[in-house]
C-alpha cells in the first residue's frame, strides 16, 4: 500500500477505485478521506475537466417543430385527469422511439435528429395483464410500423400490478439492471403510472426516494425517463397528484399536461389539448391540439378548422399566461392595466374571477402559484404570486 494518497494539482484526490478504497479504508479514514469524500472528490475532478472547455449541448431526444421537447438523460412527466388520454400519448412516444425505418406515422410531429436505434422499457402499473395491457403493447408495435403480434428489436415491457407496493421500487431497480444487460441502446423508460411505484403517493419520504432513484438511473443506465401521473380530480387547474406529483414536477425537465379543451363557457369539447407546463431547455411552445381516432384507438393531430380561435379561447387561460410573465415581481392594478390588452374594467373582473376559481399560474420551471392581493402604498391593491 502507498504511504500517501495521490493528489492532483488542484488539491483534489485522484479518483480511486471502490476496490482500492475497501482495501485501504483504514488509511483513508485516518486522513479524513472517507468513501463519501472520495466519491465527491472524484465528481469534483470530473466537473473541473468538463468545465475547463466549451460545453457542446447534445441534440434533443425528441423535438417538435424545431423546438427540443425531451432531452437525453432526463426525467419527464405527462400528467392528466381520468380519461384524458395521457397513457395514449405515452404509448405514441414509446412507438416513436422504436419506429421502424420507413414508417409513415408522423407521431404528432415529434421527431428525433438521431439516426441511432433506441430501446424502450414500458412498465405498467394499472391495467390487467390478461385483457387490458396486451392491446396496448400491440398498439405500440403497430404504431411503430411493426407486426402488432411480434416484438421488434429493443422493445421490453412488464407490469407491476401484481406486486405489493412496498416491493415495486426494488423490483423496478432489479428489472432495469436485468434489461440493461440485454441491450446497449439508449433506454427510454416509460412508467405508467409513476405514483403506483411508491408505497404512498402522499408521503414526502416516499416521493423523494422515488424521484432520487429516477434521477440516478438516467446516469447509471444511460436512460431517459417518461412518467405518467394522474392529476387531482377536483379543482379548475391541472395539478399532479400528491407529494409524488409535486416532486416529479420539481425534478422533471419537461412537464406536459393533457386533457379535453373547454370553451370560454366551460363546456368540454372533443379537442384534446396538450399544454407545455414546463420546458427547462427551451421556451415553452403554444398548446397543441389533438383528437382521438376511434379507428386506430390512438391520437392524431386535430383538424385545424375545429381549433378554437384565440378570441373564443378561455380568457382566464390567457390571463394565467399574462400573469406568469408580468408578476415576476408584485404589481399594482394600474401597472397591470398598462401591460394588458384588456380594458380596465374587463381586467378587474377577470382578476376577480381568477381568484374566485382558485386558478393557478405556472412559472418557467413548472412551479404552481396562486394569485394573491395585499395592501400597498396609499391603500392600493398589490397583486403577487404565492407558491401553492
Amino acid at each position: 500500500m502507498n504511504d500517501t494518497v495521490n493528489i492532483s494539482n488542484s488539491g483534489i484526490p485522484d479518483p480511486i477505485s471502490p476496490h482500492e478504497i475497501e482495501a485501504n479504508i483504514e488509511q483513508y479514514t485516518r486522513e479524513g478521506l472517507t468513501p463519501l469524500v472520495l466519491k465527491l472528490s472524484a465528481t469534483s475532478q470530473k466537473l473541473k475537466e468538463l468545465s475547463s472547455k466549451p460545453v457542446t449541448q447534445s441534440a434533443p431526444l425528441l423535438e417538435l417543430n424545431g423546438t427540443g421537447i425531451f432531452r437525453r438523460g432526463t426525467v419527464n412527466m405527462i400528467q392528466g385527469r381520468f380519461g384524458s388520454h395521457k397513457s395514449r400519448l405515452a404509448e405514441l412516444l414509446a412507438s416513436r422511439m422504436i419506429m421502424r425505418p420507413g414508417c409513415t406515422n408522423n407521431f404528432l410531429g415529434f421527431k428525433t435528429p438521431y439516426q441511432e436505434r433506441f430501446a424502450v422499457l414500458f412498465i405498467d402499473t394499472e391495467r390487467s395483464v390478461k385483457e387490458e395491457l396486451p392491446p396496448v403493447l400491440q398498439r405500440i408495435r403497430k404504431q411503430a410500423g411493426y407486426d402488432p403480434y411480434n416484438d421488434p428489436d429493443g422493445f421490453y415491457y412488464t407490469s407491476l400490478k401484481d406486486l405489493d407496493r412496498k416491493e415495486r421500487l426494488n423490483a423496478v431497480r432489479e428489472y432495469l439492471s436485468y434489461i440493461r444487460k440485454q441491450t446497449s441502446y439508449h433506454l427510454c423508460i416509460f412508467l405508467d403510472v409513476l405514483t403506483d411505484c411508491a408505497r404512498s403517493f402522499n408521503d414526502d419520504s416516499d416521493a423523494l426516494n422515488l424521484l432520487d432513484f429516477l434521477g440516478k438511473l438516467t446516469d447509471e443506465h444511460n436512460a431517459t425517463v417518461f412518467t405518467v401521473v394522474h392529476e387531482n380530480p377536483s379543482g379548475v387547474e391541472a395539478k399532479a397528484r400528491g407529494h409524488v406529483g409535486t416532486e416529479a414536477t420539481n425534478k422533471a425537465s419537461t412537464v406536459l399536461s393533457i386533457g379535453y379543451d373547454r370553451t370560454a363557457e366551460g363546456k368540454e369539447t372533443d379537442l384534446i389539448k396538450i399544454q407545455f407546463i414546463k420546458l427547462r431547455s427551451a421556451k415553452r411552445p403554444t398548446p397543441m391540439y389533438l383528437q382521438f381516432d376511434a379507428e386506430t384507438a390512438s391520437l392524431r393531430e386535430a383538424d385545424p378548422s375545429l381549433i378554437i380561435s384565440p378570441d373564443k379561447a378561455d380568457p382566464l387561460d390567457e390571463l394565467a399566461e399574462f400573469l406568469s410573465v408580468e408578476l415576476k415581481e408584485p404589481k399594482n392594478f394600474s401597472q397591470l392595466v398598462a401591460k394588458s390588452k384588456n380594458a380596465k374594467n374587463t381586467l378587474r373582473k377577470r382578476l376577480e374571477e381568477f381568484m374566485q376559481e382558485e386558478r393557478e399560474v405556472y412559472g418557467d420551471e413548472g412551479e404552481a402559484y396562486y394569485l394573491t392581493t395585499g395592501n400597498g402604498p396609499q391603500n392600493s391593491k398589490i397583486y403577487s404570486l404565492k407558491p401553492v
